[in-house]
């Protein structure tokens, strides 16, 4: 047979953003394991629509891929509010009728979780039209333009042996595998999701009898960590002596289904995460050259993140560069998430300010929006 040919390495802002926001929803849907749920199911519920939420044996609350009504637009959501997984995703390129939008407000306002969209892949004129449809549905912008940060994989390099010599005496890396049917390595996993929520200084409120970081634990039981070279990989630094997860880092690459669209020579790193007991001590870039190591031997070209505004210059200083779509941006429903009216009124002001920032109080009320428009 023919050996298949090399897919070449992206370059502009636009591919990379695309394709973060692709991996990004590939992982996402990882973490739902499958759990699938109509929006139907949901707003058509006698109760606040969490009952088809509830899963496996132990029936914890965990994530559910939400189907739009076509194909361009679609969800996850948590079954808590303050969960990195409340996110819509929209095909790059494709324009949502008003009526999609709205819908997936609407099971965030059932499920009262906020909902967040990144668009990316747009061009200006077909981004403003975009803008009119999600500002109409309720959706905010939040910012302009999409950042994320990227850095060509060098065959010669050797990272791991760059992170063993920095990895301080009285640590140790592992690989966390877990299987739900099993409940192997449960108690990492269960240390895994406490530390994602702590280290990113998530609120730890406590939502239908479960908290923030409770949540985190349970979740992450419910889906499959390792065992294999594509998919998601988690590795973990642990303090020998007490036996705590001291840092943590994610490894996605997508080459098991290439139904998603994204490329098998690109991986994305997310939850870089260090305990505050435990910084200052070089474990985050150590965790970082463990994950792009993991990337090479996996055959990746090229690993994309996003960088907060404090990780940005440990990534530049590895030799990260940052890229921006400015055609584009993120948008976000807050006001949605609470029936309390304290925090409904603060949200609702919040939002007003966003709109008043970005481009005024106009909405966009033709009802049967269709991409002739």
């Amino acid at each position: 047979p023919h050996p298949r040919a090399e897919l070449p390495l992206l370059a502009s802002a636009r591919e990379l953003s695309v394709e973060f926001g692709r991996i990004k929803k590939a992982y996402y849907m990882h973490q739902t394991a499958g759990r699938a749920i109509s929006t139907s199911s949901i707003l058509e519920s006698q109760d606040d629509g969490y009952s088809p939420l509830t899963s496996n044996r132990n029936g914890e609350k965990a994530v559910r891929y939400v189907a739009g009504r076509t194909n361009e637009i679609s969800a996850v959501v948590s079954a808590h509010p303050v969960a990195f997984t409340n996110e819509v995703f929209l095909d790059p390129g494709s324009i949502p009728s008003l009526d999609d939008a709205r819908s997936l407000i609407n099971v965030s306002t059932k499920l009262r979780v906020p909902a967040r969209i990144a668009i990316r892949g747009y061009d200006s004129s077909t981004a403003k039209k975009v803008h009119a449809v999600l500002t109409a549905a309720g959706f905010v912008q939040l910012m302009k333009s999409v950042q994320v940060m990227f850095m060509n994989l060098e065959p010669s390099s050797t990272c791991v042996d760059i992170a063993k010599e920095r990895l301080p005496s009285g640590f140790e890396i592992q690989e966390i595998t877990h299987r739900p049917a099993d409940g192997s390595h449960s108690m990492a996993v269960e240390q895994l999701g406490r530390l994602i929520a702590t280290s990113y200084k998530m609120p730890d409120i406590e939502r239908r009898g479960i908290s923030t970081s409770d949540f985190y634990s349970q979740a992450y039981q419910t889906f499959n960590h390792g065992g294999e070279a594509g998919g998601l990989r988690h590795f973990a630094c642990f303090h020998l002596e007490s036996g705590e997860m001291a840092s943590c880092v994610a490894l996605f690459c997508n080459k098991n289904d290439t139904a998603t669209g994204t490329r098998t020579n690109a991986a994305a790193i997310f939850n870089v995460c260090t305990s505050a007991k435990y910084r200052r001590k070089g474990l985050a870039e150590t965790m970082t050259l463990v994950a792009m190591e993991e990337a090479k031997n996996i055959g990746c070209k090229q690993i994309i993140l996003e960088a907060s505004k404090e990780g940005k210059p440990l990534y530049e200083g590895m030799g990260f560069v940052s890229m921006a779509e400015d055609t584009g941006g993120m948008y976000v429903s807050l006001s949605c998430s609470t029936v309390n009216f304290k925090w409904r009124l603060l949200f609702r002001v919040f939002e007003l300010c966003l709109r008043l920032k970005h481009g005024g109080l106009q909405y966009y009320y033709q009802a049967n929006y269709s991409k002739e428009t």
